[in-house]
């Protein structure tokens, strides 16, 4: 409740004796805001952007949905600043708590792709139960391109042309792989992966088999959610925040490792479809990789016999 959230969350936050400029704008978003957004993030600044829901709406009515991802994606906040701008201390004032409240969540949290936002910030337990093991929803019309064992060595440029073809995929990364690419191209090289618009989740440290005893459950998560949350500049990753995927698509027998993991991740998810990309002897070619794709894409039934596709980074 309001009241509850007051005592949690007091108006002088941020703590007095923080040596920190915050900076905000109200109003938004502006038909500049990405432009803006991007010259605070070239700066090294992080603002926080309190919005109107009926901005937002008309913004992407103008621009397109998921014109306004890339704002959050930057490492910025985005909040809420109710939807047409009302005195909420008029009693006289008529207020629509459904509209001013609910909607303008809705709204940004479409717009910026963050579910969370439509409940206030949910523990990691209630995503659990809103993103269960087979998500995404087997009627979805969409065909989820998803990519393990990286970060591989050409991915940024791979992250690129998807981008630049309309793609958005998702890339289960390893721990240990993130770390050596940092080493190797520095501190922050991966950033833009995230930026761009794609999904970054976990794969485990070392390609563990969860099924197997003696899982470094440490090692394992906490470990590699660290990696990722520092390589993609994102704190929501050490709090539940990302995606997983097991290797070989084994989960733990043991109760307290898959409890590790309810508690680590919002989601975890499998695959329907494997392009066996790993397997050159199968797959020689381009279109042996394509074939069973393609095929799943264009049966009628598609979203019922499952839509997200198993590919490798840096095979084939």
């Amino acid at each position: 409740k309001s009241e509850d959230v007051k005592e949690e969350f007091p108006d002088d936050v941020p703590n007095q004796d923080e040596k920190v400029v915050y900076l905000t704008f109200e109003d938004g978003p502006h038909s500049d805001v990405r432009e803006h957004a991007q010259v605070l993030h070239d700066l090294g600044v992080n603002a926080t952007y309190f919005w109107l829901g009926w901005a937002v709406d008309a913004f992407e009515k103008k621009e397109g949905r998921g014109a306004l991802r890339n704002v959050s994606a930057l490492g910025h906040t985005v909040a809420a600043h109710t939807w047409s701008h009302p005195n909420l201390r008029s009693e006289s004032a008529k207020l629509n708590r459904s509209q001013e409240i609910d909607d303008t969540n809705a709204k940004i949290a479409q717009a910026i792709d963050s579910p969370e936002k439509l409940d206030g910030g949910m523990k990691s337990e209630d995503v659990k139960e809103e993103f269960p093991d087979d998500v995404p929803n087997q009627d979805e019309k969409v065909v989820y391109l998803t990519f393990e064992d990286g970060p591989h060595s050409d991915v940024r440029e791979h992250a690129q042309v998807l981008h630049d073809l309309g793609v958005n995929a998702t890339y289960f990364w390893l721990g240990w792989q993130v770390e050596a690419f940092e080493e190797k191209h520095g501190r922050g090289s991966l950033w833009n992966v995230s930026a761009l618009g794609h999904t970054v989740a976990a794969h485990t440290w070392g390609h563990q088999n969860l099924g197997k005893k003696g899982v470094n459950r440490s090692r394992e998560f906490d470990d590699t959610n660290a990696e990722i949350a520092q390589a993609i500049d994102s704190p929501r990753a050490l709090d539940g925040g990302l995606l997983f995927r097991p290797p070989y698509g084994t989960y733990p027998l043991d109760g307290d490792t898959l409890g590790d993991l309810a508690e680590h991740y919002k989601a975890s998810m499998t695959w329907s479809v494997d392009s066996r990309d790993w397997d050159t002897k199968a797959t020689p070619t381009t279109q042996a990789v394509l074939n069973p794709i393609l095929s799943r894409a264009r049966s009628p039934n598609f979203g019922a016999e499952g839509h997200i596709i198993l590919m490798h980074e840096g095979k084939n």
